[in-house]
């Protein structure tokens, strides 16, 4: 949880001084899709009005952002799906290594 509070915050840093707007779209993915705002609160954000509403909203107020810190939510997260993404990983290595297999099998066959 600690890696992922201190990235949140180096990247609001980041999007506050540099306008990454990359980055910037990455961020606002990911409270979106979790319905968070900042690392552990909106205060993370100097304009939290700006960064911190609900998709959609065109003219944000306190009340319509969101409250809750996107860190421990997306901690939550991958603690929960762990198993499912190191699976992912896991076959998608093994049909990698099957593709090399068969790509040198083809080379063989080809100087033949």
């Amino acid at each position: 949880e600690k890696f992922v509070n201190d990235f949140l915050k180096e990247a609001i840093q980041d999007i506050e001084m540099t306008g990454n707007k990359d980055l910037e779209a990455m961020v606002r993915a990911l409270q979106d899709g979790f319905e968070c705002c900042g690392a552990e609160r909106p205060s993370d954000w100097r304009n939290p009005t700006s960064y911190c509403c609900k998709k959609g909203e065109i003219s944000c107020q306190a009340s319509m952002m969101f409250t809750e810190g996107c860190a421990e939510k997306f901690s939550s997260w991958l603690k929960t799906n762990m198993m499912a993404l190191g699976l992912s990983c896991i076959v998608l290595c093994i049909v990698e290594i099957g593709a090399v297999f068969a790509a040198c099998c083809l080379a063989g066959k080809a100087t033949e």
